[in-house]
Order: structure tokens, then C-alpha cells, then sequence
């Protein structure tokens, strides 16, 4: 089960996901994959053990690529059993459960009941028309109720501003988007395993609750801190709608953690945020990210000449590429033919990407850091630089620390997610937003010799020892055995 991910997208879930579907040939897998819209082709040729894909587009389809394979004759049996009367009596008492739970911030515990809710949901949509019911009167006046009736008792409490008629609409439109998974009807499986806490989730949730579906849930970053940093910095929005769509995001979460039968976060520092959110410690078992010590390999230093500092990254905001470039100027007084280059989109953000542009300008860096976009041969990066660089502000077990890693070149990093787990003695660890620090760090590997490929030789063995495919493949075989046979 994944989520703006693979095999639609690229990224470090996608590059996980490829990696451990084509090592585990002896699984068969289903690929339920949700999507912002509809999309057209694939970022990834699948491995030959993935029996079926079913794309689940949150906007810009009336119904989903399953309802679609039904023919016309099923979607009108569909549309005509749809009915105010059926949507009333039973999906709307399930529904208006649901948002209550969702509004009140108060209410914790029961999950057992909300589960119960959740799949009378899903029950009556995988048997009716999806838009016709979330379009319904029923289940308005039942949003409408909960709204205002929540954020009266909350405002008793808090001076929060009343939500708008605006803000219904706008956020019933929403949740018909995000609660698209529900109307799925899934293959049948010995277990579903879900690459991120969203509402896609929802469907090995409702097969583990009615049939006993082992569920294994994998984190990458932590969902909930992550969607709650997205929307509170998102000016758009109304006090209400981001409101309900973090007590989305942890709603789903918790309901997640609680009904995962096994939890394998990329990383310790991953294991301790869902415990703090509320997991069963004795659930998590972390198996970390792993690369391909055969493709990065060490290798001599490519593009010979000036000192050089490579980062990869898409250049956005939480990798904080104003860092690097303010560490930049302070090195270039300490060592002054040294080149930086960022390897990553400028397009994801084509904002930030500009005024990182213009910072370059203003500071007069043209001739030292470079944004030059994506590379097609990532395993070719690292050994153009002596060592290479993270600034992000947020990360969760980065494959850009491990791959710099197996190619023998030592990493300054943030520390933030399990960035400091995977370096480990191998690297040097730095505050983020701290630019000096950053600049100190490279300024004392690019003028000692003898500690830069002592870092990055001790970077290899450290790749070698923990972070190999063949870990990854073993915990995950280890695991999805333990389930089958639960």
C-alpha cells in the first residue's frame, strides 16, 4: 500500500520499494497505489512476482480504476442502490462516528469502535456508488452537525474562530478525496503492508478487522509530524481546515499503530516518535534503509582539480540549501577554489529554487556553488567530490547518507532524523541551520588529509557491516514469514 510513492514517483520510498520487491522474488505482491491524479505512466519497470496494480486516484476520477473494470452494467446497479434512504440508514450513523471522532481532540482510546465504524464505511462503499454517497444530504447534514457542534464545545474552551459554511464545503471535499480507499475493494492476500500512516492504510486496516489480515506497517519519516508541519505553514488555509486535516493525519495514524500487528520503522529515531504517539514499543522493530554496496562503490576522484563538496538533494526547503550556500561563503575565505555542487530538482519548488538562485547571486558565488539538477547516474556523484554534504532541517534515514557512505566519502550532516545512526564514528554530525558549523566541518575535512579518507574508508566498512541489501531483504523475509504464520 503506498502513497505518492511508487511506482508512479521517484524518491527514497520508490528506490525502497523497487528494491525490495525485486530481491524477494519469491513473494507475490499487489500494488495498491494512491495518487495525487491520475497518472499516465510508470517511474519504474515492475518486477516480474507483482501480480497486479491498481492505481487509486484521490482527484480527477469520478470513480476508481476497480469501479471502472466493472462495466457499465455495475456502475449503473451501483448508482441506482444508491439511494438517500440507504445512504441514511447505512453509512451515514457509521460517517457521522467517524467525524465525531475526528473533531473532538479530546477523544482518545476506543479504536476498536472507530475501527468498527470505519469498516461499515467501507462495507457500503465498496457496494455503492462512491460520489453519489459523499455527495449525499445524508451525509452533509451529518458533517455540517458534527462541525458545529464540535467547535461549539471547543470554542467554550478555546477563543477559536466558528468554521464557515466555505469551510464545510471545502473540507467535505477533502475528506471525499482522502477517503477514496475505503470504496476498494482489495485481492485477497496473507498480508497487506503499508509504506506510510495515510488514509491508503485504511484498506489492510479494514481487512485486518474483519477477516484477520495480518497488518505490517512500515514508516519512512513520521507521517503526523511531517503533514503537521506541511499544513501549519500553509497560509491558505483556515484555522478549521487545518485543523481537521492533522486530526486526520493522526487519527489515521494511531488507528495505524494500533492495529499493526508489526511496525518496522527505517531507523531508531523513527521507533521513538510512534512510541511517543502512542505505539506498542514491543511492535516496533526497526530494519533500516539498505543500498547497493556493488553499484556505490569507491572510486578515484572524478573531475580532478579544485577541493569539491557535492550534496544531493532536491532543492527545497527542508534541505535547507540556504545553509549550504551561507557555509559556502565562510569556506571559500578559508579555501578558495572550492566548488560546491547540489545535485536534485529545481522544479519540486521552483520558488525556493529561485531564491537559492538569487542568494548565490547576491553573495557572488557563481564560480563556487552550483545548482545543477538531477543526475542520471547517482553512484557517479559522490566520487566527483572529496565528500559530500546534508543540510536538510528534517530526515528520516536519508539513502543519499548511505550511498556517499559506500562510496567512500565522508559526510557533514544534520543532525535530525537517524542521520546520526547511519554515520555513526564515520562522519561528523553538525547542528542544523548552523552554516558556521557546517563551514567548520568541511573546512577541517578538505585540509586534512588523513582524516578524509580515514572518515571515508571507516564510511565503507560501516556500509558494509549494517546497511546492505542482503539486511534488508533478510528482516523483511524474517518478518512477512513470522506474519503468514501467525
Amino acid at each position: 500500500l503506498t502513497e505518492g510513492t511508487y511506482p508512479f514517483l521517484g524518491g527514497g520510498v520508490s528506490t525502497w520499494s523497487q528494491k525490495l520487491l525485486s530481491g524477494l522474488h519469491d513473494v507475490a505482491y499487489y500494488i495498491l497505489a494512491a495518487t495525487a491524479r491520475p497518472a499516465s505512466s510508470l517511474r519504474y519497470s515492475l518486477p516480474p512476482n507483482v501480480r497486479g496494480l491498481m492505481q487509486i486516484a484521490f482527484w480527477g476520477l469520478e470513480s476508481s480504476k476497480k469501479e471502472q473494470r466493472t462495466g457499465i452494467s455495475g456502475l449503473i446497479a451501483r448508482k441506482r442502490g444508491t439511494t438517500e434512504k440507504a445512504i441514511s440508514q447505512l453509512f451515514a450513523p457509521h460517517f457521522r462516528y467517524f467525524i465525531h471522532r475526528l473533531l473532538q481532540f479530546h477523544m482518545e482510546g476506543e479504536w476498536e469502535k472507530l475501527g468498527e465504524a470505519i469498516v461499515g464505511m467501507a462495507l457500503f462503499l465498496r457496494q455503492h456508488d462512491y460520489s453519489l454517497t459523499m455527495r449525499s444530504s445524508a451525509v452533509w447534514d451529518a458533517f455540517l452537525d458534527e462541525m458545529l457542534t464540535s467547535f461549539q464545545e471547543i470554542g467554550i474552551q478555546f477563543p477559536v474562530p466558528l468554521p464557515s459554511i466555505y469551510d464545510a464545503k471545502f473540507s467535505l471535499q477533502i475528506l471525499t478525496a482522502l477517503l477514496r480507499p475505503l470504496s476498494v475493494t482489495p485481492p485477497d492476500v496473507d498480508l497487506f503492508h503499508a509504506t506510510i500512516t495515510s488514509t491508503i492504510g485504511l484498506i489492510g486496516i479494514v481487512e485486518k478487522i474483519r477477516k484477520g489480515v495480518p497488518f505490517l506497517l512500515t514508516e519512512h519519516g513520521i507521517y503526523l509530524r511531517e503533514r503537521s508541519i506541511d499544513i501549519g505553514t500553509n497560509h491558505t488555509l483556515s484555522y478549521f481546515q487545518k485543523y481537521l486535516l492533522i486530526r486526520l493525519s493522526e487519527i489515521v495514524s494511531k488507528l495505524s499503530y494500533h492495529y499493526a500487528d508489526i511496525i518496522t520503522p527505517v531507523c531508531h529515531f523513527n521507533g521513538k516518535w510512534e512510541k511517543y504517539l502512542g505505539a506498542d514499543s514491543h511492535k516496533i522493530r526497526v530494519i533500516y534503509n539498505a543500498i547497493d554496496t556493488e553499484r556505490f562503490i569507491p572510486r578515484p576522484r572524478l573531475n580532478g582539480g579544485r577541493p569539491s563538496v557535492v550534496m544531493v538533494a532536491n532543492v527545497t526547503p527542508v534541505k535547507d540549501v540556504m545553509t549550504l550556500i551561507r557555509a559556502a561563503q565562510l569556506v571559500r575565505a578559508e579555501v578558495p577554489d572550492v566548488q560546491f555542487t547540489v545535485y536534485g530538482s529545481l522544479s519540486v519548488d521552483k520558488a525556493y529554487a529561485n531564491a537559492c538562485q538569487n542568494l548565490i547571486q547576491e553573495m557572488a558565488l557563481s564560480n563556487v556553488v552550483k545548482l545543477a539538477g538531477r543526475h542520471p547516474r547517482p553512484e557517479l556523484i559522490f566520487p566527483t567530490g572529496d565528500l559530500s554534504v546534508l543540510t536538510s532541517i528534517s530526515e528520516a534515514f536519508p539513502f543519499t547518507v548511505l550511498e556517499s557512505m559506500s562510496c567512500a566519502r565522508p559526510v557533514v550532516a544534520t543532525d535530525v532524523g537517524g542521520v546520526a545512526e547511519a554515520l555513526g564514528d564515520a562522519g561528523i554530525i553538525v547542528p542544523p541551520r548552523s552554516p558556521e558549523k557546517v563551514a567548520e566541518a568541511i573546512i577541517m575535512l578538505l585540509t586534512d588529509d588523513d582524516l578524509r579518507i580515514k572518515l571515508g574508508e571507516r564510511s565503507r566498512e560501516r556500509v558494509l557491516d549494517y546497511f546492505q541489501i542482503q539486511h534488508l531483504l533478510r528482516g523483511y523475509n524474517d518478518v512477512y514469514n513470522e506474519l503468514k504464520n501467525h
